[in-house]
């Protein structure tokens, strides 16, 4: 198992590439401004996130794995426009049950974030 492997294992903040663009499609009809927002993540662009590192453009194209630093508003946002689709997509009569396990791993995905950051948040609190 390579080394970034083992990272993404432990780092809830580092997402995959077709997790990102998986949420960027279920994204943009309903909520194209967090599209928007994954669509940066995947482009190397953070905003909200001052201690985010960013990549070049030229070198986001060719990553795998990408550091997840937004604004936890944003991370709640998401999880709950995701939360929708999902209901839709699993309410659907003939779903494949790949299909329920892929939205259900998506946003275990994102929750796990969500968690992360709540952790580390709590963390730098009580350090200070």
């Amino acid at each position: 198992m390579s080394l970034l492997k083992d990272l993404t294992i432990n780092r809830p903040d580092i997402f995959s590439r077709h997790s990102l663009e998986l949420s960027f499609k279920l994204l943009r009809h309903r909520e194209p401004a967090l599209a928007l927002e994954v669509q940066n993540i995947l482009a190397g662009k953070t905003s909200d996130a001052p201690k985010a590192r960013t990549l070049p453009p030229h070198l986001s194209r060719h990553c795998e794995f990408f550091m997840v630093a937004v604004d936890p508003v944003v991370v709640g946002q998401i999880i709950s426009s995701l939360t929708l689709v999902g209901r839709n997509i699993i309410e659907q009569k003939d779903v494949r049950p790949s299909r329920k396990a892929i939205i259900l791993s998506l946003l275990e995905e994102w929750m796990g974030l969500v968690e992360w950051m709540i952790s580390e948040s709590e963390q730098s609190f009580a350090q200070a």
